[in-house]
């Protein structure tokens, strides 16, 4: 499974309110689509770093089962198979928002092919399937 494709299912799952088992039945192509449209807060067919950073924090929130602001191993092994130890870039033993979101901006800006600051659908699908 690609690294983000099990955090994207908990997001579609929980945005659509599909149990997680329907929504491993999506293909990678429907989990992305859904939550694209999820992330896409204005519905302009863009997502822009607002939108993005909102819907990472989301997911953050709900992966954070203990509620204390962080990710710990286990709560991060759950979702991801992401590297805890390059997330964990002070090396406390627990990842942060600002930890993930260093990591995740590197992908908004890699997947932005023509560089405006937004992506759409097309530069996603690209992107993901690049990596």
């Amino acid at each position: 499974m690609r690294p983000l494709r099990k955090f994207a299912l908990i997001a579609v799952a929980a945005t659509l309110s599909l149990s997680p088992v329907m929504a491993q039945e999506l293909t990678e192509d429907e989990v992305r689509r859904l939550a694209f449209e999820a992330a896409d807060d204005d519905k302009d067919g863009e997502i822009d770093e607002v939108e993005f950073t909102v819907d990472i924090a989301a997911a953050f929130s709900a992966e954070d089962s203990n509620g204390d602001d962080f990710l710990s191993r286990e709560e991060l092994r759950e979702v991801s198979n992401l590297d805890f130890d390059e997330l964990d870039e002070d090396g406390d033993g627990r990842v942060s928002f600002p930890e993930v979101m260093t990591d995740r901006i590197v992908d908004f800006q890699n997947a932005d092919r023509d560089g405006d600051g937004r992506l759409n659908l097309e530069e996603v699908r690209r992107y993901e399937t690049s990596q």
